[in-house]
């Protein structure tokens, strides 16, 4: 019984802002190639608003533009 209920436990996914397990996620955001999941609007709000999910992108280093 204890290896079936790790194996329950693992499925479960937690909230990327809050870090509350929850079955399904309420909504989802992807920033490059990293999914974030949250249990909320607003810990989707709030994950927004601190800036931890924006991609980094980086210009190209010969173009005088991008800088």
């Amino acid at each position: 019984m204890g290896i079936l209920s790790f194996l329950l436990k693992s499925r479960k996914l937690k909230c990327d802002w809050c870090g509350q397990e929850m079955e399904a996620p309420s909504y989802t955001k992807q920033a490059g190639s990293k999914t974030y999941n949250f249990c909320s609007e607003s810990c989707k709000k709030n994950f927004r608003k601190s800036g931890k999910g924006k991609a980094c992108r980086t210009g190209c280093p010969t173009c005088p533009l991008s800088r």
